[in-house]
């Protein structure tokens, strides 16, 4: 293989690799570039098609110069067997000793930039014809690499256009899967709303009506046509006990603070019973959390308040029964009490007395009568003790000289029987009670002592009775174990008939207590007898 250089310098020059098995070729078109003065080049050589195909394998080759009739390879084969090779073929002018047009043009389509024809080249159109091959190999290679870097970037917008089409599908079917739920909870709604006993009604952020099913109609008497995109409005022959613009004040309330409400209306029609609804407002929202307007379901309550007011008479007539049962009982305890200590007692003296005379008239001469009648003086003693202490049971004599007698002699009575140091603070001076008030406040306090006793442990009981000009005001306070006011026992009725007694004077009960921490009742009723209910 052999080397020529025409000029050195720069740019660098063009690199030629001759493929010629005839020497005689190989040299005229090295004198033929050597007669290129504005060429630069340098020249290898190579006499058959594999030392080429070597070169092209090992050094980097501007242009191939390819005879077509090489020894093992003939035509446009050894082109085809150069492109084939698996080496990158740079430029290339085809060689041929035939001036063939149809020859030259499949050796183009094949691959190469130009046809030569031996015997027809000289230096002028070699030069052209290798700066051609050049240009037109590096046009064809970045035609080519412009193509592969379409094909990329085609093969990205496809991919990102499949996943944008994909995304959007995705977004389409979701957007069907929510517009068909949409449909199916606004079939549900409608059904349900048709088909429900309530009222159900749809206002838009201006309060105007944007639906009401077939109940609303039905119990206002407002046509659904003359009800729809109109305000809360002055029903004609219906008295409303709540004002349209209260009403629309309500709504735009629920829609300003995103809270529901409940609101209570009574319709009374001329001539007929009034009804009662209660409506359930609560705030709607679209898809963004942005309240839009105001659902109401109205439910006709009628009947529940009629069964509430008949309820709450029935309640009153058995405290008005019960009350009369304690005053009934009170009389009783009364007049047994008179009874006991009146005649009983009279009797039981009597009988002391005449035993005392007995003993004195004949004991002297008889000790065994002596000492019978000492022992049946002890035993009348013992009854008449009896006999007071049943009295007291009923009803204390102290209650007699007031309530604040009444309250010490209690007090004393639960230190006798407890131990417990039972405290009264009160000024007898400021507290005026008549009889009836008296009793049912000492009734509370004997049996607040008496839960005490049961079921406290404490140590100390204070009991503070005040009154001022509106209320009397009666507190029992202890330090025992405390308990919980919302966990009633079942079949304990003290603090129950301590509520009924304080309703029966027209007050109230509180109950503070919590386990560890004693407890307190505060008893507040009023201090003018005409605040009392009718009994």
């Amino acid at each position: 293989m052999g080397h020529a250089s025409a000029h050195a310098g720069t740019p660098a020059p063009i690199r030629i690799l001759l493929i010629e098995d005839n020497r005689g070729d190989a040299l005229l078109f090295r004198h033929m570039l050597a007669d290129a003065g504005a060429l630069d080049w340098e020249l290898a050589w190579a006499r058959n098609l594999e030392e080429g195909i070597a070169h092209l394998r090992q050094d980097q080759v501007d242009l191939v110069l390819l005879d077509l009739g090489l020894p093992g390879s003939t035509g446009l084969e050894t082109v085809q067997r150069l492109q084939s090779c698996g080496v990158r073929v740079p430029a290339l002018v085809v060689l041929s000793g035939l001036n063939d047009e149809a020859v030259a043009m499949r050796a183009v389509q094949a691959g190469a930039q130009d046809y030569l024809v031996k015997g027809q080249v000289d230096t002028g159109m070699l030069v052209r014809s290798i700066r051609y091959a050049i240009e037109r190999n590096q046009a064809e290679a970045a035609l080519r690499q412009a193509h592969d870097m379409l094909e990329v970037r085609v093969a990205q917008r496809t991919a990102e256009l499949a996943s944008t089409v994909e995304a959007l599908n995705a977004q389409i079917r979701e957007r069907e899967q929510a517009e068909t739920l949409l449909r199916r909870r606004e079939q549900e709604f409608r059904t349900l709303a048709e088909n429900s006993p309530d009222m159900v009604i749809r206002y838009d952020s201006d309060c105007r009506r944007i639906y009401v099913n077939p109940a609303f109609e039905r119990e206002t008497g407002i046509p659904m046509a003359e009800a729809l995109m109109r305000q809360p409005q002055k029903l004609v022959r219906t008295h409303a006990d709540l004002a349209p613009e209260d009403y629309i004040a309500v709504l735009r309330r629920v829609m300003e603070t995103g809270a529901g409400t409940e609101v209570f209306v009574r319709l009374a029609d001329p001539g007929e019973t009034a009804r009662d609804y209660a409506f359930h407002l609560v705030p709607e929202r679209n898809a963004e959390g942005q309240v839009v307007g105001v659902l109401a379901i109205g439910r006709n309550i009628s009947a529940l308040k009629e069964t509430e007011r008949r309820l709450s008479e029935s309640q009153q007539m058995l405290r008005q029964l019960a009350s009369r049962s304690d005053a009934v009982r009170e009389e009783e305890r009364k007049y047994i009490t008179r009874e006991i200590h009146d005649e009983l007692g009279q009797y039981l003296s009597a009988l002391r007395l005449g035993v005392s005379v007995v003993e004195m008239q004949f004991g002297a001469d008889n000790p065994a009568l002596a000492e019978r009648t000492r022992a049946l003086t002890g035993l009348v003693d013992s009854t008449i003790q009896v006999v007071r202490d049943v009295v007291s049971s009923l009803r204390p004599s102290a209650l007699n000289m007031g309530i604040v007698s009444a309250l010490e002699w209690l007090g004393e009575q639960f230190f006798s029987h407890t131990g417990v140091l039972c405290q009264l603070h009160v000024d007898e001076r400021q507290v005026t009670l008549d009889e009836a008030r008296a009793t049912e406040l000492f009734r509370i306090v004997q049996e607040s002592l008496t839960n005490i006793r049961r079921h406290a442990g404490a140590t100390r009981v204070d009991i503070a009775l005040v009154q001022d000009d509106e209320r009397i005001q009666l507190e029992v306070r202890d330090n025992g174990c405390g308990f919980d006011p919302a966990k009633r026992k079942r079949q304990s009725f003290g603090l129950l008939g301590i509520h009924e007694r304080a309703l029966k004077l027209g007050g109230a009960v509180t109950v503070d207590s919590k386990p560890g921490h004693g407890a307190r009742i505060r008893v507040q009723i009023p201090a003018q007898v005409s605040e009392f209910p009718d009994k």
